[in-house]
């Protein structure tokens, strides 16, 4: 038991720094552990180096990483059960010095025992002896009631004092935890487990404090930045789930709470490999391609690798996800990139290829490196075109007009969580995805400072002004053979079957006016590629004329017709 003189003259000084020396290790390890990701992981898995030494050296290797991995966690875990401890010591010497000053001017003595004593009541001669002892009483009953207080400063600071003794124990025996298994099951429930233990420290967390999910941005963004650090971190450990599917949250706190839903839910599904349904062993395939891009960082044709952040990552159905290239909530130019026709959560990995080559293509045009971010939304349900099972969802509007609210609310969610100055932010729709970007211009608040639509069979609009944007801030690309973008072309037809094969369009074409056209009103810059999906190919006029968009370089794209605006950097 903490005894009196312990608690009432003990200085928390020595605490706070150890709680911050902590907070400086594990910061230290985290940037230790991506580093040892970008460059051993990456150099040894990108390498043609083979034979008996190379198999031998991927486990260790491996092994080595999650190492680096749980002792971050832990080390985080070790300054939320310091500083928890604190706050229940200052708390309790507050309670026990109020006590003893309050006793003081009472006329009690308190032991360093903690006993309660006072001198005997000198009562007037004359005084009935009835109102004597009833005072009497009194005194003994206030000093019963003191003696409870002290008692319960003490026992406070001893139940803080013990508890956190265990988990500091409990976090330190972590990494003797074999974390050399596959699949990671192991690693990732000891961090949960003491993730929650911590959060147990810190007095515990009430779920329905989160914003529900579609909360307004701004509302989210308030509520978290009105939590404290260590409380954050306890949301993240506890709730990622929840936390990380917030729009309002920083791209940082979600990309970490959505890897460790994401590498929960791989580790399940590779537990449960031989009995898996088909949708799920699609599931299982686009999230170990999705954990090799997060944990490999790696480099493709056009440059250094970018560092990659899992805003959004829900696996239910066809999925939805986003994931940026590069950090939007700090970079100056940002690029929303809408994927279309027959893109699900297999697609993820070419997607953010794709968005490595428009940032690359993009930062290349900045006088500083590292200004461009280049987000991959699918936040909407995708339609599919294949001729063996036809499905007319990408000849309607029905999926854009849907997906275009979550668009709308995403776009915000960015400038909401953005630090410093307003940034450059352009939405480029591909595919399909110029449809729901269209259709969240047209008929909502869309944010953006520039529209780019590529391949597009239109943008639920027939003229460029339904789109409410700045004359000359809408740009369209099309190659001269991409048949999607030849859709709109035909809307006189009345079964118009553009692809051999497919089922005809019934009736008027719905998705609006081709936007590469002149009457149309757009600019139409011009692309170098082929077919319907190469408009990110490395080097490509087409990429480049995208990039020069997103970070404001108007008179650099080249035009087939239109005005660039006026303002170009």
């Amino acid at each position: 038991m903490v005894t009196v003189p312990q608690l009432r003259d003990a200085s928390f000084g020595g605490l706070r720094e150890a709680s911050a020396s902590l907070g400086r290790l594990a910061q230290k390890l985290e940037a230790l552990e991506g580093q040892y990701r970008t460059t051993v992981v990456t150099t040894a898995s990108r390498s043609y180096w083979e034979g008996t030494a190379n198999a031998a050296s991927k486990p260790a290797i491996d092994t080595a990483g999650r190492l680096m991995e749980v002792a971050s966690a832990e080390v985080r875990n070790m300054v939320v059960a310091v500083d928890s401890a604190t706050e229940e010591f200052v708390a309790a010497q507050n309670q026990l010095r109020a006590t003893l000053t309050a006793a003081k001017s009472e006329g009690f003595v308190i032991g360093d025992d903690g006993s309660v004593s006072w001198p005997p009541e000198q009562t007037p001669a004359g005084t009935d002896p009835a109102e004597a002892e009833a005072a009497e009483t009194r005194k003994s009953d206030r000093g019963t009631a003191i003696s409870f207080e002290i008692l319960g400063a003490l026992v406070r600071a001893t139940n803080a004092d013990t508890s956190a003794a265990q988990a500091l124990r409990v976090f330190a025996q972590a990494t003797a935890l074999d974390v050399s298994g596959p699949d990671g099951a192991a690693r990732l429930a000891r961090i949960q487990a003491d993730g929650k233990l911590a959060v147990d420290l810190a007095g515990g967390l009430d779920a329905s404090d989160i914003p529900p999910a579609g909360s307004d941005p701004k509302a989210v963004s308030a509520w978290w930045r009105a939590q404290s650090p260590n409380v954050q971190l306890a949301y993240l450990q506890a709730y990622p789930d929840r936390v990380g599917g917030l729009n309002g949250v920083p791209v940082v706190a979600r990309d970490e709470a959505n890897r460790t839903t994401m590498a929960l839910e791989l580790a399940d599904l590779q537990r449960r490999e031989a009995t898996l349904d088909p949708q799920e062993r699609r599931t299982l395939a686009a999230l170990r391609k999705l954990d090799t891009q997060l944990t490999d960082q790696a480099s493709d044709r056009e440059g250094d690798a970018k560092p990659i952040y899992l805003i959004d990552i829900d696996t239910s159905g066809d999925g939805k996800w986003a994931v940026a290239v590069g950090n939007p909530d700090t970079a100056a130019n940002t690029a929303v990139q809408v994927p279309g026709l027959n893109t699900d959560i297999e697609e993820i990995s070419g997607e953010i290829d794709k968005a490595r080559r428009l940032q690359f293509a993009a930062d290349m045009q900045t006088p500083a490196a590292d200004d461009v971010a280049v987000v991959t939304w699918l936040g909407y349900d995708a339609p599919e075109l294949a001729l063996e099972q036809p499905n007319t969802s990408v000849m309607g509007t029905g999926r854009a007009e849907a997906g275009a609210p979550a668009l709308d609310q995403f776009v915000d969610t960015l400038r909401t969580t953005h630090e410093g100055d307003r940034d450059r932010l352009t939405v480029v729709g591909h595919s399909y995805g110029s449809a729901v970007v269209g259709s969240a211009a047209s008929q909502h608040t869309l944010d953006a400072d520039d529209i780019v639509v590529v391949g597009s069979p239109g943008t639920n609009t027939s003229h460029v002004s339904q789109m409410n944007m700045q004359n000359g801030h809408v740009w369209s690309g099309a190659a001269s053979d991409d048949y999607v973008a030849r859709l709109p072309q035909a809307a006189e037809a009345a079964a118009y079957a553009p692809i051999p094969g497919a089922p005809a369009i019934p009736g008027a074409y719905p998705m609006g006016a081709a936007p590469q056209d002149v009457d149309y009103g757009a600019n139409r810059f011009d692309v170098d590629t082929s077919g319907h999906s190469n408009y990110w190919d490395p080097g490509s006029e087409s990429v480049r004329n995208i990039g020069a968009i997103t970070v404001g370089n108007y008179q650099d794209v080249t035009l087939n017709h239109g005005t660039a605006p006026a303002g170009a950097r």
